[in-house]
């Protein structure tokens, strides 16, 4: 049996300092798996365990002629472990403090409750943060808060770069997923608010001398000047919103009322419409949902959207910056109605809503006349008031 296995760590560390390579590496045989498990226990992370044993057992190589007592090899070892451990602790405590020092969270002007909202954030990322396995959080604030390189922070690992490249994208990963609902409540709330206006559906409009057989819902702002704010439609779109305006009830249901009963079935609501963008002369807008998971935006023709919300009776809202650029006061759209030029505006006067429905009954009822004479099985539904 050679020294270095049967001898004890004593005999082991005089030969080590003598130059007996195989006599530390004997001791650091014996003595390391004690040394990763206390790693692991303070660190939490294997990877960054087996990093903590390389640097203690480099450090016990460099520090050995100055063991007093060489008998007492195994708790010196453990010892100078632990304090690798600790310091690196500590150093990923100072990280953090300085990440939340660092990051602009708040106005230097802001009043008390926008500093305490900032404070409460800082918290929170720092919290998201120490929540990471250490290895993960270790080369993040390597990378992201000490500035290091990939080949830097991995060298102050002691691991090779795909290693930091692979800690580094789980990392980021967990941190996206804890961090995300902290945006959503901290942040969004604090992004500027669209101006919206309140306006309701005043009238449809058709031209009968039109030739692209539009329609046109007429949008009035609710208090102050009372703009108008015309959006040209289908046939088919004018016709259902003037039948809702006009309350004429429907045997069968429309898509709009199909929607508004699976919303009403999944325990959702229409919160409210809104007209939110013209570009190029078209008008657009979106539906926000309230339901069990959350709010969602739904973008949406104008002519759906409005439908849904007459039918489930919420508020309709225009962009500011839309009414103030399309909008009109009843002085300026006669002006605009009596405009020349094809393609600017329909010609002659217009027809509302009330018409349109009339004209809609009538021709229902020729239809039924007529497959009644002809002997058709044509079921028409006929509009009730």
């Amino acid at each position: 049996m050679s020294l270095e296995a049967g001898a004890s760590d004593r005999e082991l560390v005089l030969a080590a300092r003598q130059g007996d390579r195989g006599a530390f590496e004997t001791l650091v045989a014996r003595h390391s798996p004690a040394l990763l498990n206390v790693c692991r226990r303070m660190l939490h992370d294997g990877y960054l365990a087996e990093d903590a044993r390389q640097e203690a057992t480099l450090r016990a190589l460099l520090a050995l002629d100055r063991l007093e007592a060489p008998e007492k090899f195994a708790s010196w070892f453990l010892g100078i472990g632990l304090n690798v451990c600790r310091a690196w602790l500590r150093e990923q405590r100072r990280g953090a403090m300085r990440e939340a020092e660092t990051v602009d969270v708040a106005d230097p002007e802001a009043g008390p409750e926008e500093l305490a909202l900032a404070a409460e954030v800082a918290r929170r990322v720092n919290q998201a943060l120490a929540a990471l396995p250490a290895g993960q959080r270790r080369a993040l604030e390597l990378f992201y808060l000490a500035g290091l390189d990939q080949t830097a922070s991995a060298a102050r690992l002691r691991i090779p770069v795909g290693a930091l490249k692979t800690r580094l994208h789980k990392g980021r990963a967990a941190l996206r997923g804890s961090l995300a609902r902290i945006w959503e409540e901290e942040f969004m709330e604090r992004q500027p608010q669209p101006q919206l206006v309140a306006v309701h559906v005043a009238d449809v409009w058709r031209y009968p001398e039109d030739e692209r057989h539009r329609q046109a819902i007429a949008l009035q702002e609710e208090g102050g000047a009372q703009r108008l704010l015309c959006i040209w439609v289908g046939t088919f779109e004018g016709e259902s919103i003037a039948r809702l305006i006009q309350r004429t009830e429907q045997v069968r249901p429309l898509p709009h009322e199909l929607l508004a009963s699976l919303l009403d079935t999944l325990g959702a609501r229409v919160s409210d419409v809104r007209i939110n963008a013209l570009r190029e002369g078209t008008f657009y807008a979106e539906v926000v949902v309230e339901g069990p998971s959350g709010t969602a935006t739904v973008d949406a023709r104008p002519s759906d959207a409005i439908s849904l919300a007459l039918t489930v009776a919420a508020p309709i809202r225009a962009s500011r910056p839309i009414m103030d650029a399309a909008g009109m006061t009843p002085e300026e759209l006669e002006a605009r109605r009596r405009s020349p030029g094809p393609g600017w505006w329909p010609r002659g006067e217009p027809e509302p809503a009330s018409r349109i429905v009339e004209l809609i009954r009538e021709a229902e009822i020729e239809r039924r006349r007529f497959a009644q004479e002809h002997g058709l099985n044509m079921t028409v539904a006929e509009p009730r008031a």
